[in-house]
């Protein structure tokens, strides 16, 4: 199914498109991602467990940030919005939608219920359109409002202030493409990675100190000889406060790409996953695996 997974498709495939035509379906193993989950076990919080993990997050960008030249009320909205990006994964249930517009790809649209449990990670029951009626992934999915992202995921130092409004700041720091080397990604995006500059944009709400959205876009446009061209790639995830779970939630991912190749013409392509109808159990709790560190990349560029 190309709807499925284009998240993790659509900037290989264009790449390959220029070479020779040829779709090359990279596997998910979220099998062994479960396995590994189950086997390692994790960690849960209640809501004073949940704060505390938070603060630790809010100390750790504090301390980063006292070595940069960030102005002290910006030091402060950054902290508190990097602390908030993620506190664990809820047990919760929500609705899971996905949509695929383009030129390239067959348009699609596809959408369901998810239950986070206890043992079986991210579960989905219900009749798919492939047949299929339940299939799970794992609790830290690359598919699901839940993106892991550590405290001081970029250079701190690095960082500047792009814009500002009444509303909100949002920064702008340069992404590492050592980050891309260590992520899981295929070798075509890691070929993307080291043809151009990256750059990650975070929207902070002044008023709640809250993220709003954090966007990765190419800085220049990509071209290789006659052959393709990117005028622009852009990730953007944006987030939403989730009352009944007391923390924030990835609402939306959207991916959205414009180019050129050879034989075909310009293209635009455009994704976007939906999560909706957040549901926490009462009382609320938080789990955390304990799997190795993930590279928050791997959620965006699986």
């Amino acid at each position: 199914m190309v709807g499925r997974f284009t998240k993790q498709l659509m900037v290989s495939i264009l790449l390959m498109l220029a070479v020779d035509g040829q779709q090359v379906v990279p596997q998910l193993d979220f099998g062994s991602l479960l396995l590994r989950e189950l086997r390692s076990g994790y960690a849960t919080f209640d809501v004073e467990s949940k704060n505390e993990y938070r603060m630790t997050r809010y100390n750790d960008v504090v301390s980063g940030l006292n070595q940069t030249s960030f102005a002290k009320e910006y030091q402060e909205l950054l902290a508190q919005a990097l602390s908030k990006l993620y506190v664990g994964i809820p047990l919760c249930s929500y609705v899971s939608s996905h949509e695929v517009q383009g030129d390239l790809f067959e348009e699609s649209s596809e959408s369901g219920k998810w239950n986070v449990t206890r043992t079986l990670g991210q579960r989905f029951a219900g009749e798919l359109p492939d047949g299929r009626i339940s299939h799970g992934k794992p609790l830290r999915s690359p598919m699901s409002p839940f993106v892991y992202i550590p405290a001081i995921p970029f250079s701190l130092a690095e960082g500047s202030v792009a814009a500002e409004t009444s509303k909100g700041v949002t920064f702008s720091f340069p992404l590492d493409t050592l980050l891309f080397a260590h992520a899981r990604a295929n070798r075509w995006i890691r070929w993307l990675a080291d043809q151009a500059d990256w750059v990650i944009e975070i929207s902070v709400d002044k008023e709640r100190q809250a993220p709003r959205t954090m966007k990765f876009r190419l800085l220049e446009p990509v071209r290789k000889r006659m052959q393709y061209s990117f005028s622009s790639v852009d990730v953007t995830m944006t987030y939403s406060y989730i009352e009944n779970c007391k923390f924030h939630a990835m609402t939306s991912l959207t991916v959205r790409i414009e180019g050129t190749a050879a034989f075909r013409g310009k293209f635009v392509e455009e994704m976007q996953d939906s999560y909706t109808d957040i549901k926490c159990e009462s009382p609320l709790e938080y789990l955390h695996p304990y799997t190795p560190q993930t590279n928050f990349l791997d959620h965006i560029f699986w």
